[in-house]
């Protein structure tokens, strides 16, 4: 919005000026000046202008100031990015920060050390080093496909976003049916064929627990093959030993406990269940072919940013006009009783 102000009328846009030319006459010459009173008025206008000076000066520092910040945060984006002449671009982003616990810290370094915190929506770039602190859980979507959570105190360096260098503590992958994921560490490489599964160093070595799916380990010249349930560990000698888990027992406590990464606003029931199953690790079972139809019908609204898969369940569940019932590890989804008049 605008406002407009009226001009002076006249033919020539001079009328005021000639009014007050013919005032000036009619009032005469003015009196002199006092030279005691000049003399105050110049020192007056004298400290005026050094406090003007003075202004501008710390105006010019300041944005001297801002401008180095600007420089410096410039050249930390350079660091962290491709270690090149230029700013880091969408080719060099490999992950963005989707979900923090309260109790996790991340930070991020080109080098290992001038760490910068990492929040919820900051991304990384190809070459980073990222390291968490605390007991909580950092999830990262990687750009190539595919999600990474970081449990607390681990260290990674991410040189591609399908590529991770484990150095330090547990990592949980879900490649979501994407390109393949590759974890390395001292003891071993990891690679999945579609799936879910978990990549830790522990003094005992390199454990590799899977989910869903299978994954391939590679050591030297030997490979092992570890399927959905499975858990084995690599020593440092290379020697292997097996055991059978659970994929949704308390070994998962660090992926079933960290924060909702799924946006629910405009999405439906059906993709809602399917996130819930895939992160606790348990089975979707409809009682109906309704209560499916329904599930595919049912838009959800809201968010559910800071729940677990289980919470979020508990809260969304009793507003989507259906029930469920957990038998063992089985997600089974029927009509409520509203939905069946």
């Amino acid at each position: 919005m605008s406002s407009q102000h009226e001009q002076p009328v006249g033919a020539d846009g001079t009328r005021d000026e000639l009014v007050v030319e013919s005032l000036l006459r009619l009032s005469g010459p003015r009196e002199a000046v006092p030279t005691e009173r000049m003399q105050r008025l110049k020192a007056a206008a004298h400290a005026d202008w050094r406090q003007l000076v003075a202004r501008n000066r710390r105006r010019r520092v300041a944005a001297w100031a801002v401008s180095g910040l600007a420089a410096a945060a410039t050249l930390l984006a350079i660091r962290l990015g491709t270690n090149t002449a230029a700013p880091p671009n969408s080719a060099s982003v490999v992950a963005t920060v989707e979900a923090l616990t309260d109790t996790a810290q991340l930070s991020a370094s080109a080098n290992g050390h001038d760490r910068m915190p990492m929040r919820v929506g900051d991304v990384l770039v190809g070459g980073v080093a990222a390291s968490t602190s605390g007991t909580g859980t950092a999830t990262l979507r990687l750009t190539g496909g595919g999600l990474l959570r970081m449990a607390g105190h681990t260290d990674i360096h991410v040189p591609t976003a399908n590529t991770v260098l484990l150095s330090a503590g547990s990592l949980y992958l879900d490649s979501e049916g994407g390109p393949s994921l590759e974890v390395r560490t001292r003891n071993g490489v990891v690679r999945d064929v579609g799936t879910q599964f978990e990549v830790s160093l522990t003094p005992a070595g390199l454990r590799v627990r899977v989910r869903e799916g299978s994954v391939v380990v590679r050591r030297d010249e030997q490979e092992h093959r570890a399927q959905a349930g499975d858990e084995i560990l690599l020593n440092p000698s290379g020697q292997l030993t097996r055991r059978t888990i659970s994929t949704n027992g308390p070994e998962w406590a660090a992926t079933t406990g960290a924060p909702s990464s799924f946006d629910l606003e405009g999405r439906s029931l059906s993709e809602f269940l399917a996130w819930v199953v895939g992160e606790m690790g348990w089975e979707l079972q409809f009682a109906s072919s309704e209560a499916e139809e329904k599930a595919r019908a049912t838009m959800l609204h809201g968010s559910i940013q800071g729940l677990t898969a289980e919470e979020a369940l508990t809260a969304v569940i009793p507003t989507s006009g259906v029930e469920h019932e957990l038998n063992g590890k089985v997600l089974l989804i029927r009509l409520s009783t509203g939905s069946r008049d």
